[in-house]
């Protein structure tokens, strides 16, 4: 799987997780291995995708993964 330039990419680990400014964050266990892209939306606010799938929306101030509402789309 490749992003486009300029997003921030991190490898989902084997415990289902990511490493994020000093923080492991639970993403799922259905993407270990697997890379997922970051890109900044707003105030410490990130999207997180796997290729085109909105996961959720990650806030660096409290390390939480809010699921998205919708899987697939914009």
């Amino acid at each position: 799987m490749e992003y486009d330039e300029g997003v921030t990419v991190r490898q989902v680990r084997q415990n289902d997780e990511i490493k994020w400014r000093g923080r492991l964050v639970y993403v799922s266990e259905v993407l270990a291995q697997e890379p997922i892209a970051l890109l900044p939306l707003d105030d410490g606010r990130w999207e997180l995708r796997y290729s085109f799938h909105l996961l959720g929306f990650l806030d660096e101030r409290t390390g939480k993964l809010t699921p998205a509402r919708r899987w697939h789309g914009t």
